[in-house]
């Protein structure tokens, strides 16, 4: 979204065509030891030097930066101290992955260990001027632009996680017999996970509310965190129920549902916490900021 919105035409030839054959992956710097939730924190340095800048700094918690040919990295080209608005000094730029300066280092997890979360540290990255992404010190719309669609992912992984993890429960306790009776008859098994189901479905229209809102060039800030936040807490409430529903081995690695378990949980922290989405809607809603 960034480069086929703000990206000159000179970027676009160079890289939409590769990325939409598959043959270049990107990923997106933004995420620092200091800066997480509040972004605008960001301490990773852009220094004008002749018709270069010069990057450094680090980042954390970055997906595919282990595998990714370019990066969209999120800087500080003026320092918050002293710009009037806290969104203003941001600027982004492409770098390759491949620079001496940049030492990428995977972050051990919990789960989803087959998708890299890495480490990225840079030290006097040179960039020419022509690998800013849109314009100086203005490089925060274009970064939002980037973050509502991937909430929109993420609330896509917690109904699909959710939803996987509770279809594969259905037909466990449908076979399973206790009692002389399946373990899905019973209602205190069967309800918590057509509730969640439930929920995930309702989820999933705002999801798709959101998207249309977006492909239509719509301000959609709103719908992609109500949908970030529904989603994934109902996808949660979903794959817990299904781990009760398979009793002990629910705890077992021979079933996935303890893997899937594991792996929900990421989607309550990224892109952006639970807790941070919802004061967003509370924003928007009229309440006070709080942040």
């Amino acid at each position: 979204a960034g480069i086929s919105e703000s990206g000159t035409e000179a970027q676009k030839r160079t890289y939409l065509p590769d990325i939409a054959n598959g043959k270049r992956n990107f990923s997106i710097g933004i995420t620092e030891p200091e800066a997480g939730t509040n972004t605008l924190n960001v301490a990773t340095r852009a220094e004008k030097d002749g018709d270069e800048y010069v990057l450094n700094g680090n980042k954390a918690w970055i997906t595919f930066a282990d595998r990714a040919d370019n990066m969209i990295l999120v800087t500080r080209t003026t320092p918050r101290d002293e710009v009037e608005r806290g969104t203003d000094g941001i600027s982004l730029f492409i770098v390759d992955m491949d620079d001496p300066g940049i030492d990428v280092s995977p972050i051990p997890k919990h789960g989803i260990n087959y998708s890299k979360s890495c480490e990225v540290f840079i030290e006097d990255v040179r960039v020419p001027e022509e690998n800013l992404l849109g314009e100086e010190d203005d490089g925060w719309w274009t970064l939002v632009d980037m973050l509502n669609p991937e909430r929109i992912g993420f609330a896509a992984a917690g109904t699909g996680i959710g939803k996987l993890a509770a279809d594969t429960a259905i037909e466990y306790a449908s076979d399973r017999e206790v009692f002389g009776a399946p373990v899905g008859s019973h209602q205190a098994v069967s309800f918590p996970i057509t509730k969640a189901y439930a929920r995930m479905e309702t989820a999933a229209l705002m999801r798709e509310k959101a998207s249309w809102l977006y492909d239509q060039g719509e301000e959609c800030g709103y719908e992609t965190n109500v949908a970030k936040a529904t989603a994934v807490s109902a996808g949660i409430e979903a794959v817990k129920q299904s781990m009760q529903a398979f009793g002990g081995w629910g705890y077992a690695k021979e079933y996935d549902v303890e893997r899937w378990w594991r792996e929900i949980n990421l989607t309550r922290l990224a892109p952006v916490s639970q807790q941070m989405a919802y004061n967003h809607i509370g924003q928007h809603l009229g309440f006070p900021r709080s942040y």
